[in-house]
């Protein structure tokens, strides 16, 4: 089975693999970025378990906390989970990594 997803800008359904094709090219999403030139970076995210995906932006001033709170208030919080997330296969926990700026990230990452 294979989820589907309905981008927030367009419309245009698409599986997840499709969808962050689609994102990379979607001219209203390009129009949303041009207003935004000059704000910093923004990241392109995933968020998936299985089946279920998201795909979300955030700016280059978010820290992972942000992020965590936004996917936290979405659909993941029920139970008080420990956070993990792989950015470019390093691995940062809720101990560790979690007040780091995606711009950091970014830059020691590359």
């Amino acid at each position: 089975m294979r989820s589907k997803g309905i981008c927030r800008l367009c419309g245009k359904t698409f599986t997840g693999g499709g969808m962050a094709k689609h994102l990379l090219a979607c001219p209203e999403r390009k129009k949303e970025l041009e207003k935004e030139k000059g704000r910093g970076k923004v990241f392109l995210i995933r968020a998936s378990s299985g089946l279920y995906w998201v795909y979300f932006e955030a700016n280059d001033s978010h820290q992972l906390l942000n992020v965590d709170t936004f996917l936290r208030r979405l659909w993941l919080e029920c139970c008080g989970h420990l956070s993990a997330f792989t950015i470019n296969s390093d691995n940062f926990f809720l101990i560790y990594g979690m007040m780091m700026i995606l711009e950091w990230i970014y830059l020691l990452r590359t």
